[in-house]
């Protein structure tokens, strides 16, 4: 969002803003993919949680995400990324530190609690799913590789269109200064 309206005042240029996120994107999926890694060495996957392992509930987590459809994914990708970023905003408005987590706090306790999808919190669930599947967890054979990049590519877009266009644009919209 802050790039974005970065790119529109021209402080920066698109092609720099492009290039940013690519870098912080491929980051992200390398980081998550390292935690998958980490949370498989710690050998949690079959400790019970509830009636449950967390191994099954990791399948069950990333095969609820894999039955989406593309247009549902995206439109919660939307509300998602605007949900967050307006946090973000939020959170600039905080004077002192509980400020800021306060208002952080509720927007971003609504996208998780009404199931939106984020690309980065995706990139860690489905792989986390799929690598638990492949270890016996769930119902195997219910999950793989192409449904989670399915998954990832339509929240980025959304997450995209709701942080770009839904927050940026439009705060830029509303604040920019006349020329």
């Amino acid at each position: 969002t802050l790039m974005v309206i970065a790119a529109l005042e021209k402080k920066i240029s698109w092609l720099h803003m492009l290039r940013n996120w690519v870098v912080v994107y491929i980051g992200n999926l390398v980081g998550s993919l390292l935690l998958v890694a980490v949370v498989v060495g710690c050998g949690v996957m079959a400790i019970k949680a509830g009636d449950n392992t967390i191994g099954n509930q990791m399948v069950a987590v990333a095969a609820g995400k894999e039955a989406l459809g593309p247009l549902e994914i995206f439109c919660r990708g939307i509300m998602c990324n605007f949900l967050v970023c307006l946090a973000v905003w939020m959170g600039f408005a905080g004077r002192t530190v509980i400020d800021k987590i306060v208002t952080c706090m509720f927007p971003v306790t609504a996208f998780v609690a009404m199931g939106f999808e984020h690309c980065v919190a995706n990139m860690f669930f489905l792989p986390m799913g799929t690598v638990a599947s492949m270890m016996g967890y769930g119902s195997v054979g219910v999950l793989a590789w192409s449904g989670a990049a399915y998954n990832i590519l339509f929240a980025t877009l959304g997450n995209i269109v709701g942080g770009a266009v839904f927050v940026g644009i439009l705060y830029w919209l509303a604040y920019r200064k006349s020329k």
